[in-house]
């Protein structure tokens, strides 16, 4: 095992910066997920750690070693891509043991690492079938196992599980997070879906546009975002984002918009203070919206009228698309409360769960 340390870290594509000045270190034995939207510089990151693109600057170290200018079979890693790029004409066994025989690894100790790894993913009896002859998942834990038996210091996951339905995908995210815990070893999971980020992570990744916005455990990430692309991205539903200005009112600090009157938590006033009069962004997520309708609630909470769009039952919730003013929310509710199209109801905000966010910057008051 190896921590990896990055250090100021580039790599452009002509006049198009993929990623840029990058700094990270994975500790030893973690598990680290990289997460972003497409073209956000995750995968070339998983790249230059690998040794498949060059660096335009900075240094990664693997372990005590700069590996800038060590070949990829030097590295000590394995890596596990979105394609798995299996040999179609070979037997799982000799995928698996293929990496082993070009590095004149001996016969019997082949064997035995193949063995080993197939027995940890539980695929012992697909030894002698070809991958054609593979399920999606399958093939999936073959990819896994040639990765396995290279023994390596890093393990590095380029989106594994795109390719997979939805079943399977939540299947093989527990049987990776499982096989992690036994080995120990310290991997790098490259994914554009937060919700495998959120479930898999020691330590999630955020990125956008080539640079790191946040690095955090997945529920400090999710429960304090450091910026409004963090706050939009992680979190499903999206957190909803209202516009508006902070006022300050006979002691007490609102948010208002044309139609909605916030009152925020007395504890943040001097944070707040700077932005006392100014635009700025109220964001708040599905699950500190209420619904009802009686009073408005007490202890933090601040009511508006509202009138459902669509309701969407999902068996334990509902998701409710509901106008209020000129702001169109997602509200999420307890599957008990039965809404239609066009019910008016008290949408009800829960102000101390309620993020600020800077208009110009998007950064987190």
């Amino acid at each position: 095992m190896a921590e990896v340390t990055l250090q100021n870290v580039t790599k452009r594509y002509g006049q198009t910066t993929a990623v840029e000045d990058m700094s990270l270190r994975v500790e030893d034995g973690e598990l680290l997920v990289l997460v972003g939207p497409s073209g956000c510089g995750k995968s070339t990151t998983l790249r230059l750690i690998a040794g498949l693109e060059d660096l335009d600057g900075g240094t990664i170290q693997i372990g005590p070693q700069v590996v800038n200018h060590v070949a990829p079979r030097h590295r000590n890693i394995a890596m596990v891509f979105q394609n798995y790029a299996l040999y179609p004409h070979m037997n799982v066994y000799k995928n698996m043991a293929f990496g082993l025989r070009m590095r004149r690894v001996p016969r019997a100790q082949i064997d035995q690492r193949v063995r080993a790894a197939a027995a940890i993913l539980g695929i012992e009896g697909l030894l002698h079938r070809k991958p054609a002859q593979l399920s999606g998942g399958e093939r999936q834990r073959v990819a896994v196992g040639r990765a396995i038996v290279r023994d390596p210091a890093v393990f590095l996951f380029d989106e594994p599980l795109s390719n997979l339905d939805a079943r399977l995908r939540v299947t093989m995210r527990t049987e990776l997070v499982k096989l992690h815990q036994r080995l120990q070893t310290t991997s790098i999971h490259v994914t554009h879906d937060q919700t495998e980020a959120m479930m898999m992570g020691h330590r999630i990744v955020v990125m956008h546009q080539g640079r790191i916005q946040q690095v955090g455990r997945p529920l400090e990430v999710y429960d304090a975002p450091r910026n409004k692309f963090v706050a939009e991205f992680i979190g499903s539903p999206p957190m909803n984002f209202l516009e508006g200005e902070l006022r300050v009112e006979q002691d007490r600090w609102t948010f208002r918009t044309e139609s909605l009157a916030l009152e925020l938590p007395a504890e943040r006033q001097e944070r707040y203070r700077p932005w006392a009069g100014k635009r700025v962004t109220l964001g708040i997520r599905p699950e500190h919206m209420a619904c009802g309708n009686g009073a408005a609630r007490e202890g933090g909470w601040s009511s508006a009228s509202g009138q459902v769009v669509v309701a969407q039952p999902l068996g334990a919730e509902t998701i409710l698309d509901a106008v209020c003013g000129a702001h169109e929310l997602v509200v999420r509710v307890d599957s008990h409360q039965r809404f239609q199209r066009g019910d008016q109801l008290t949408l009800h905000f829960h102000a101390t769960h309620a993020h600020l966010f800077d208009n110009d910057t998007g950064a987190a008051l």
